[in-house]
């Protein structure tokens, strides 16, 4: 099935495709026939309403070893049967499990462990339906009622130039889902990495036949809070498109229960560019500075705290600005401290208390684990929070430039938006300028609101101490400088390009 969703035909011969009876097809002498309809409660009809031609729903029974299978697939009048190694006794019976993955066609099923995976993973809405079955007289028969996860939510985006791959929308109230596991007892879990905030990725949809404001664009599908679910609330969204960032609010009601108000139209909500800008400050190196943090809206706004060598920020994003709305990720939830980092290496001593070693940019084998070292000295970009969430050719700054901002640039203490902070002016230009705002550092799970000093992450590790590494510093009315941060507490990262 084309990533590219083509729906077809009208109502009415939708609704008779969906209630068509399937001619039985035989595999190993067993005759399957099973058909599904969708749900009936106006969920899915940003996309779907009815099955098109190519869609293929996968079918796992309980008493198959998995990746065993069924694949159904709908040809436009009836559903094609295709066994995966599926082999049923006469009278044997358990559970079928249908999963529809909407923009997962070309997915197939591997094993991953005790349990099996969709592979190339999918984060987007699924429908899934487990029914009993039994074999009587060789065959099976079954219809999938298929329904979508619980809170499940859409978001539409007009964009005559969708391309895929290239989109994502986040809110603080929403988050990816996607099936993680499949187990052999016909049943799946969801992802349990994903938490609201996270982005979700953006599929294109195009109805051939458009009636009214329909168009090509993207679909966001995810899932929402609880704490959101039929409620009003103030959503604000940060949408990525084609490496462009745009932002905008919408207040409403999203319904989570049977109700067409689950898939919603965000065009034409008034959209602000607040795409990354570089800024030249006449550096010798010809380096330039972005004008905003990552994860900031404005030159003022905090953005995320990242230990160093991460690349998402510990918490939910979107929960940055207000203190004690924190939604700590899963394994996160003690904040920025040692064993939280993703390079250090935790021993347990006789005596109960611990010790700590580093397995990746480490120099010292006495901080090593077991006496590991390597020559790394730099942040890699798939270590790098700045080519991570912004793209090539945004990174982190090395100590070396932001030794060279320091003394290339003016400066001033300052107040923007509300925001203490210093600027950083280009010499012959003050009109010029960064403003890197006050922000202190995130240590467990305490914030920084009310600290008296600036941070900016450097991609350069403190040799003298591998537990450490460089960082812009500064505070009062006192020069910035370079300094240096232990790796594992939260700050700021302000990108530079070539």
């Amino acid at each position: 099935m084309k990533r590219v969703i083509l729906l077809m035909c009208a109502v009415a011969a939708l609704l008779s495709c969906n209630k068509e009876s399937n001619l039985p097809q035989a595999s190993n002498e067993i005759v399957f026939d099973l058909s599904a309809s969708l749900p009936d409660d106006g969920s899915t009809k940003a996309v779907k309403t009815g099955w098109e031609t190519g869609d293929v729903i996968f079918v796992f029974f309980s008493k198959q070893a998995t990746p065993n299978y069924l694949e159904m697939k709908w040809t436009g009048s009836k559903w094609e049967m295709t066994p995966h190694g599926i082999s049923l006794a006469e009278n044997e019976n358990g559970y079928m499990l249908g999963v529809y993955l909407p923009f997962g066609g070309d997915a197939s099923v591997v094993k991953s462990g005790s349990y099996y995976v969709f592979s190339p993973a999918n984060y987007s809405y699924y429908l899934s339906s487990r029914i009993s079955y039994q074999v009587q007289n060789g065959k099976v028969t079954g219809r999938f009622n298929m329904q979508v996860p619980q809170g499940y939510v859409q978001f539409f985006v007009n964009d005559a130039d969708a391309v895929d791959g290239v989109a994502s929308l986040s809110d603080a109230r929403l988050k990816p889902a996607g099936i993680k596991h499949i187990f052999s007892t016909a049943s799946i879990s969801e992802y349990d990495n994903l938490v609201a905030g996270d982005p979700v990725p953006g599929y294109v949809y195009d109805k051939e036949n458009k009636t009214g404001s329909e168009a090509k664009g993207y679909l966001f599908s995810g899932i929402l809070v609880d704490a959101a679910r039929n409620k009003s609330q103030n959503y604000q969204f940060d949408l990525v498109v084609k490496g462009k960032r745009y932002m905008t609010s919408k207040t409403g009601t999203m319904y989570t229960s049977a109700s067409a108000g689950r898939a919603i139209n965000i065009t034409g909500l008034g959209w602000t560019d607040v795409t990354p800008q570089p800024v030249d400050l006449g550096l010798p190196s010809g380096v330039k500075w972005a004008n905003v943090n990552v994860g900031a809206y404005s030159e003022y706004d905090y953005g995320d705290f990242f230990g160093w060598g991460e690349v998402t920020p510990y918490y939910s994003k979107g929960n940055n600005l207000a203190s004690g709305n924190d939604i700590w990720r899963p394994g996160k939830e003690d904040g920025y401290n040692i064993p939280s980092n993703r390079y250090f290496w935790s021993y347990k001593q006789p005596n109960g208390s611990y010790t700590y070693y580093l397995y990746k940019y480490c120099n010292d084998k006495n901080k090593g684990i077991g006496n590991y070292t390597d020559a790394l000295v730099t942040l890699q970009p798939m270590d790098d929070a700045a080519t991570y969430n912004w793209g090539a050719p945004w990174r982190t700054p090395t100590k070396d430039e932001i030794t060279e901002l320091i003394e290339n640039t003016d400066y001033e203490w300052t107040t923007l938006g509300g925001a203490k902070g210093c600027k950083f002016m280009k010499k012959d230009d003050h009109s010029v300028y960064i403003f890197i705002p006050i922000t202190g550092r995130r240590t467990n799970t305490t914030y920084p609101l009310g600290q008296t000093a600036l941070y900016c992450m450097s991609s350069s590790l403190y040799t003298s101490n591998p537990f450490n590494a460089y960082c812009l510093y500064g505070y009062n009315s006192v020069k910035p400088y370079l300094n240096y941060n232990v790796r594992y507490f939260g700050i700021p990262v302000r990108p530079v390009q070539d």
